[in-house]
């Protein structure tokens, strides 16, 4: 884990569009075909969009907006398709060091949305007193969050959604309690490299400096892939 923060932290993500890997997405991932699909088809509506903005006749532009909605509608086929394939699922999982949690069991796919959203969840016991006192007398369970880190622990991705949850409500969950984590993975043009190569999730605090770095580094990725792809 330690190695894992320290590369985090000096490379600062390879941001997925930087150049640093070759374009090719393994089909045999964590995440199956869903990061191919995902780049397959929101290529071929990049390259529509562009002929649309160049396009100034009214039938074409109506052709090519018809174009682009059978596209869509069958990536979302296939996406489905895929979901029943991949609910279920599992997917190795870590704790950083400063998070009281054990996972109990590995973060397991829930469900995949449409849009190639993955819900992931696994089951935790808390190894110390945790809960959501404003005093900071004991680790805050609204900090939990979940990172997701490549196969070579040089780039990762984190979503902001997610977190921990019991069945009951509590200020103040007592050593040894249990519930589950949760997490999205929101796979996107941007990231299908790097969610192709997806080697495990790790449960990380959100106001530490490795979520905070990787974060920024998401964000100036997708900011950077959009301006390409305008």
């Amino acid at each position: 884990m330690k190695k894992i923060i320290n590369l985090l932290l000096g490379v600062i993500v390879c941001a997925c569009i930087a150049g640093c890997k070759d374009n090719s997405i393994p089909a045999d991932g964590q995440l199956g075909q869903l990061p191919g699909i995902v780049k397959k088809y929101g290529d071929e509506l990049d390259a529509l969009k562009a002929k649309l903005e160049n396009s100034s006749d009214t039938k074409e532009m109506q052709a090519i907006v018809e174009k682009g909605m059978a596209i869509k509608k069958k990536a979302e086929g296939e996406v489905k398709a895929l979901a029943d394939e991949l609910v279920g699922k599992e997917i190795p999982g870590e704790v950083a060091q400063n998070v009281p949690v054990k996972i109990l069991s590995p973060f397991k796919i829930k469900d995949i949305r449409k849009d190639g959203t993955v819900q992931l969840e696994c089951e935790v016991e808390l190894t110390a007193d945790c809960g959501y006192t404003p005093d900071g007398s004991v680790f805050n369970l609204s900090n939990i969050r979940v990172m997701a880190v490549g196969k070579d622990e040089t780039d990762a991705y984190v979503h902001n959604g997610g977190g921990f949850r019991a069945e009951k409500y509590a200020d103040v969950y007592p050593k040894g309690s249990k519930g589950t984590v949760s997490t999205f993975l929101a796979v996107e043009g941007w990231n299908v490299e790097m969610m192709g190569r997806l080697s495990k999730l790790v449960i990380v605090d959100k106001t530490g400096d490795t979520f905070k770095s990787v974060k920024e580094a998401n964000r100036t990725a997708k900011n950077d892939y959009e301006s390409i792809s305008k």
